[in-house]
């Protein structure tokens, strides 16, 4: 089983979009399991205003499409400190992006 660790930025995008192309791929990506932040939650109930305005959904519908992508996640709490990309491991990496490469470390560990 593939495991796939998802952005906060992910999920806004899911909510934000009109064709639903990224939750087509949340929703049908078979042999695949989605993770993120528990505070990803936070984040989407902290800009849930922001969300409703640019969304041009209706409270009821944002709150069922919420419901609706979180249903799919797996979510995780922090990586054990073992398993943690620090700064300075990044920092030895330059071409690398410093979120892919911590997203990697974190599907790494759930697998």
């Amino acid at each position: 089983m593939n495991a796939v660790v998802v952005d906060t930025n992910i999920l806004f995008s899911m909510l934000l979009s009109r064709q639903g192309r990224l939750r087509d791929i949340l929703f049908h990506a078979g042999n695949t399991r989605f993770y993120c932040c528990r505070f990803s939650i936070v984040e989407l109930f902290k800009h849930k205003q922001k969300l409703l305005g640019c969304s041009k959904l209706e409270e009821p519908d944002l709150l069922e499409a919420l419901n609706v992508i979180l249903g799919r996640l797996s979510f995780y709490e922090r990586l054990p400190q073992s398993q943690a990309i620090t700064d300075a491991d990044i920092a030895r990496e330059i071409d690398d992006d410093r979120r892919g490469r911590r997203h990697e470390s974190i599907a790494e560990h759930l697998r």
